[in-house]
């Protein structure tokens, strides 16, 4: 089964698939645990309806296939080149990439096959500066990181670029205009032609950016403020909402915040749903046509988890595709590209 793309625009990918979720996500249930605990790692999921977890404090590497929304059993894939915590990850054309790491520059990426394995894992070109805790997207052919943490200056308010080559791969980093502010894991969201940083590390602010059609973001302005000041969270947006999912503030947190966006792709009020089953920061979400999971993470005493949930999430269901379409990662979400 091939992947599906929508004419350049990937990030509408969730937007088709989960066209009817806009309430409520309740209510979460347990599902078949990790290998091992892991936190802040990447998840990404590929086109054989199977989840890659990806580092979190290790070079581990697990994987697991949904069957009819359930995660079957997890096995251990192929290690990394090294440890991963606190990056991103992108799926482009053909390959996924792991971008910085606490504490570290460097960048691993590896191939995905036809049938959706990933293969060998090697180091790439490594980011000119030691990041971790930044969100990130890819907009139309270009890969954008957000934020976050540098090892040689603390909390960062660079944003870096670069292009998406036509076989998959990322060509050099470039520095790119910065956020109004130094933001330490806050989420990156798309939605119509506007780009938005939410929350971070003792930030409320909402900034919110317009994309050209080639990819490029304009000037940053403060467009709003989320309830509390949330990092370390998942983001996840569907057609007429977003959903913010944990975190900390800086206690970590079990809250479930969600706004509505509309028709413009402007974000509305903030409102509450139902708790997450426990407090936990940095998991990982993954959306299907029928289910949301949260991976792994942290919990309320910094103890890394094993933990799987899942809840209903409203999909399409004329669609006859049982795939995933999009992914979220530790800061925000990634797309694949056409």
């Amino acid at each position: 089964m091939d992947y599906i793309y929508d004419n350049g625009q990937p990030w509408r990918l969730l937007y088709d698939t989960n066209a009817a979720q806009t309430g409520d996500i309740t209510p979460w249930v347990a599902g078949t645990v990790l290998p091992a605990a892991s936190e802040g790692g990447c998840a990404v999921m590929t086109n054989a309806n199977t989840i890659y977890l990806l580092g979190g404090g290790t070079v581990n590497v697990y994987k697991a296939t949904i069957t009819n929304g359930i995660i079957g059993s997890w096995s251990t894939d192929t290690p990394l080149p090294g440890g991963v915590a606190r990056g991103v990850a992108f799926l482009t054309r053909g390959r996924v990439y792991i971008l910085g790491n606490t504490f570290s520059s460097a960048v691993y990426t590896a191939p995905v096959n036809d049938n959706g394995v990933i293969g060998t894992w090697a180091s790439a070109t490594p980011l000119s500066v030691a990041r971790s805790d930044h969100a990130g997207l890819i907009i139309k052919n270009r890969a954008y990181l957000f934020g976050g943490y540098l090892n040689s200056g603390g909390n960062t308010a660079t944003v870096i670029t670069a292009v998406v080559n036509q076989d998959g791969t990322i060509g050099t980093w470039s520095s790119y205009a910065s956020l109004p502010a130094a933001l330490r894991s806050p989420v990156a969201i798309k939605t119509e032609n506007k780009v938005y940083i939410i929350g971070g590390e003792n930030s409320t602010d909402i900034y919110m950016a317009a994309t050209d059609e080639d990819g490029l973001i304009g000037a940053w302005s403060n467009v709003g403020n989320i309830p509390n000041d949330i990092s370390y969270a998942q983001a996840v947006t569907v057609p007429g909402m977003v959903y913010l999912l944990g975190g900390a503030d800086p206690a970590i947190k079990d809250t479930v915040y969600r706004a509505p966006i509309d028709i413009n792709g402007d974000i509305g009020a903030w409102s509450s749903g139902t708790v997450l089953p426990i407090w936990m920061a940095m998991s990982q979400a993954v959306v299907t046509t029928s289910k949301i999971y949260l991976l792994g993470g942290t919990d309320w005493n910094g103890v890394p988890l094993n933990t799987v949930y899942s809840a209903p999430f409203a999909g399409a269901t004329a669609s006859s595709y049982s795939f995933n379409l999009f992914w979220t990662n530790f800061h925000g979400q990634t797309e694949i590209l056409p």
